[in-house]
Order: C-alpha cells, then sequence, then structure tokens
C-alpha cells in the first residue's frame, strides 16, 4: 500500500509540475492559473494570488477576525494592534477605508445596516454603519467583550464578555444596552504564541442566537449546552 501511495504522489507531482511554465534554464518562471484549473484536483496546488497591507505598513498588526459583509462586496479586516478595521473592496481588493475604533478589535458580525464590533482592552463595543463607516453608537461592554453574535433579522447583538461570563445584549433597532445576563460563560478556547517574538493568536468558544431571538445557545463549556430564554427578555 505504501508503495502504490508512493507512485501516485510522485504521478500526481509530475502532473502538477507539467502545468508550470520553465524558463530556459529549467527554474519555473510562472504559474498558469487557467492549467492549474485543468487539475483533477485544483486545490491541492496553493497559488497566491495578491498580497496587500492591512491596518499600517508595520509588520505585526495582528489580524483578528475577517469576514464578507452580507452582499458580498466588501471584507473587513480587525487590526488587533492597530486599533483599526481594514475595508477592502471585494471586486478588485483595493482599500476602501480604514476604521478606527478601540483597542484591540478582536470579533466582529454583521446586519445589513451595521457592522457590531468588540474591542478587548477597553472594553468597548463600536456600532458602525455600513453605507458610510461612520460610528453609529459606542457601548462599554464588561470586562474583555471577546465575541459578537447578531440575530438574523437584524435586530439585535449579543456580545459574550470572558471575564465575569456576561453577555451584553443591544436592540440594534433602538440602539440601546437593553440587558446583561449574567453566568454566560465564554472561555479562551485556543492560543497559540512562539517563542523568537511576541506573536500570538488567540480564539474564544462561541454560541448562537436561534432565528426567532427566543433563545442564546450556549456551549458553557466543552461538553454542556446553555439555553437561556431569551434574549430580550428583561
Amino acid at each position: 500500500m505504501r508503495t502504490i501511495l508512493t507512485l501516485l504522489s510522485i504521478f500526481i507531482f509530475q502532473i502538477a509540475f507539467s502545468q508550470i511554465n520553465q524558463s530556459s534554464d529549467g527554474d519555473a518562471a510562472e504559474i498558469s492559473i487557467q492549467n492549474l484549473n485543468q487539475l483533477n484536483n485544483p486545490a491541492s496546488i496553493l497559488a497566491e494570488l495578491d498580497v496587500y497591507p492591512a491596518g499600517d505598513a508595520e509588520e505585526g498588526d495582528y489580524i483578528a477576525d475577517m469576514q464578507f459583509t452580507p452582499d458580498g462586496s466588501q471584507v473587513w479586516v480587525l487590526n488587533r494592534t492597530t486599533n483599526n478595521i481594514t475595508v477592502f473592496n471585494w471586486s478588485d481588493r483595493s482599500i476602501i477605508n480604514n476604521i478606527e475604533v478601540g483597542s484591540q478589535p478582536i470579533s466582529m458580525d454583521f446586519t445589513d445596516t451595521y457592522a457590531v464590533v468588540s474591542c478587548l482592552s477597553d472594553n468597548s463595543i463600536y456600532v458602525i454603519n455600513l453605507s458610510d463607516y461612520s460610528i453609529a453608537k459606542t457601548f462599554q461592554g464588561d470586562e474583555q467583550p471577546v465575541k459578537v453574535r447578531t440575530s438574523r433579522d437584524g435586530s439585535l447583538a449579543v456580545i459574550g464578555c470572558d471575564i465575569n461570563d456576561k453577555a451584553i445584549v443591544i436592540d440594534l433597532n433602538t440602539l440601546e444596552l437593553v440587558r446583561t445576563i449574567d453566568n454566560f460563560t465564554v472561555y479562551l478556547s485556543k492560543f497559540s504564541a512562539i517563542t523568537s517574538n511576541p506573536r500570538n493568536t488567540v480564539f474564544w468558544s462561541d454560541f448562537e442566537i436561534t432565528p426567532d431571538n427566543q433563545y442564546l445557545i450556549n456551549p458553557s463549556n466543552e461538553d454542556d449546552l446553555q439555553f437561556l430564554k431569551s434574549a430580550l427578555e428583561m
């Protein structure tokens, strides 16, 4: 079996290599995307299309989250150490705007009208207009607001806060903070770092708002689920 797999790997490599145009000295000169798409498994070969700066020109922006807007026209990128959001036009990958927010933007979610962004270090929550990138309102959350979810109908946002295990519920129709939920566990699920420099990545547990907005479903630990009724009940 090992011999068969080895031969198969060599065969696949030969096919892939045959799609790479070579210069006269035998070195790879360019990769033809059109030819790569003709392979039986083009996903097995990674091609870098473009590299675009985000945040600022310095190394260490620490991209924390990135998402498409609901209409698919833009990509928003949270830059954790430069405290801003880079907005890309997806059609040509040009930078449309850089939006200044609070300290260490860490999570976001969208409605058709707003982006809701939580900032880890200053406990702030930003509601941003998608139409003109202006700040619709800023809220003060509980300590370390690390996960944002918006409802499917766009009427509310729920922000999970790590340190004191609380959730902040914001009515996006009125832009008012309507409730704080206690005993809402959000935990650091993964952390990675390297010793040669201070770069690191962090990931927190997730939760969901049910489609009817009546429940929050939260994995309070790795084994149990919380069903909290309801998100807007005072």
